[in-house]
């Protein structure tokens, strides 16, 4: 029995790139736009995508599919071809929230309330943080 392989952390960003570029990239257009030392790291990484059906060759190299795999989906959202994490509206939301009760409660601060709107702020943005990390 053949195990599926699986999505690591390069691989991720290789296949984000293809994404993100939305056509045909050659082996060394992916070596240089990661930075790998040698073309055949790229290669790797590019088979890989296309074993788990992430990727497909074509003329001029490989491109991206459009079926997001279940590790991406759940971190990211696409809109108009734009890759953005998926906890940016609650690390807005949360931030819109305890600026906005400092501003009206400027005089009178309870320490409670600041420290319950301050972690899960702080906390979403190290998502976001992350998650644009592992894009570049």
């Amino acid at each position: 029995m053949q195990r599926k392989p699986k999505l690591g952390d390069t691989t991720l960003k290789v296949y984000l790139t293809l994404l993100r570029h939305g056509k045909a990239m050659s082996i060394a257009e992916v070596q240089k736009a990661l930075g790998f030392r040698s073309p055949g790291t790229a290669h790797y990484h590019l088979e890989r995508l296309v074993d788990l059906n992430l990727a497909k060759r074509v003329p001029g190299g490989y491109v991206a599919q459009p079926n997001l795999p279940r590790r991406v989906a759940m971190m990211y959202i696409i809109l108009r071809k734009i890759l953005l994490p998926r906890h940016i509206p609650h690390a807005v939301f949360f931030t819109v929230f305890l600026l906005s009760y400092l501003m009206l409660n400027i005089d009178s601060l309870d320490p409670s309330i600041l420290i319950i709107l301050a972690i899960p702020t702080i906390l979403y943005w190290l998502d976001v943080y992350h998650e644009i990390k592992l894009l570049d």
